[in-house]
Order: structure tokens, then sequence, then C-alpha cells
């Protein structure tokens, strides 16, 4: 099914602009395929990861794990001192690349399924170990995460030292990360032209 939308001048219609121009072409006309539009979001999700990545990099093709933290904590009020000593002590891991980088934040697409996924052991009292999480993100992701991605998640949010996650404050951080972010999905509830302006607004809404 394409999109379109109505441009020019006359009443109801929205003005050209450079984005517009780029999905439905100068004279507004050419048929957009949800497929199309939603590769072009995951495009530019995946453009906007690499900004805060290099960012926070300085440019270099690896993430040392204590700026990872600070992309995960920076809109927060955790203090981030007491996580930084706790990355200090993990010696297994020391940096990640982008690919780690970008699959991670792919979980923000899938952090409502994740999250019962976690519910289901909290709810059977079980504690959340590595294994445990990572094959939680399997599930929602299609990929396991990278072993690397999951010690530096741990030492971020095994607040106690005891091996095991603390759920509540990881699915807040995450949660937090998410607004400031942009999710797409193709959902039959909501029209396809909200879903792009929201996935704009949002965007602008993040930088």
């Amino acid at each position: 099914m394409p999109l379109s939308v109505q441009i020019g001048s006359h009443e109801g219609a929205l003005p050209m602009t450079t984005l517009l121009t780029h999905l439905f072409g100068e004279k507004g006309n050419r048929q957009l395929y949800i497929k199309e539009f939603v590769r072009f979001i995951e495009n530019l999700q995946r453009e906007v990861r690499e900004i805060d990545f290099f960012k926070y990099s300085d440019g270099l093709s690896h993430l040392n794990k204590e700026n990872f933290a600070r992309i995960l904590l920076r809109h927060t009020a955790v203090d981030i001192y007491p996580v930084l000593k706790r990355l200090h002590s993990i010696t297994s891991v020391a940096s990640i690349n982008f690919e780690q980088f970008e699959h991670f934040c792919r979980l923000l697409n899938a952090l409502d399924d994740f999250a019962i996924s976690m519910t289901i052991f909290t709810v059977a009292g079980k504690p959340i170990t590595k294994d445990e999480f990572r094959r939680a993100s399997q599930v929602c992701t299609g990929k396991p995460l990278d072993s690397s991605v999951v010690d530096i998640i741990f030492g971020i949010f095994d607040t106690n030292g005891d091996g095991y996650l603390s759920y509540h404050e990881f699915l807040k951080v995450m949660q937090n990360w998410k607004v400031r972010s942009m999710k797409v999905r193709e959902s039959k509830e909501k029209s396809t032209w909200t879903q792009f302006k929201t996935c704009i607004k949002m965007e602008m809404s993040s930088q």
C-alpha cells in the first residue's frame, strides 16, 4: 500500500521541504511504499546512532565501555561515578565496535517484548543472569547480544555486585532512552502518515 501526500500552496496541503522532496519527488506525486518508508527510517536510525557512536568514540572505530555508559545514562539522574568504578573492574572487555552498539540499540524497538520476557523471570522469583539476558535479547531481536555488550550492561546495572541484573533500573534507563530515539513499527491501528510525522518529531526532539 503506497503513501501519498498533498503538497502545495492550497488549503490543507503540506509545504514542500527537502525531506518531502526526497520521499515523494519534486512534484510530490511519487508513490512511497510502506517497506520503502520503513527502510528509510531504519537507515535514518542507523545514521543517528552512528553520530552518537562516533561523537563519544572521538571518531574511532571502537567505543570504550565508559563512554558506552555515558551514552546510556546521559539523560538520567543516575550517578555515573559508581558506574565507572564498576566498569573499571571489568577486565573481560575494554570497548565495542559500531555493529555491536547498533545491535544493542535495536533492542529499543523491541523493548516492550523484552520487558515482558524479563518480567517472566522476576515473577518466578528468578534472578536475571547474563545467559538469560542474552536469550531474551535473541528472542526479541533475532540475535543474541554480543557477550562484550552484556558484560558492560551488567557492569552498569549490577548495582550490588551479585552477578545479576538490576532489572527495574535497566528498563527505566532504556525507556528513558527510547523516548529520545525513534521507534518505527508497521501498525494497522495507526495511520502511516501519523507514523511519519511522529518519527520525524521524535528525531528532531532527540537532538
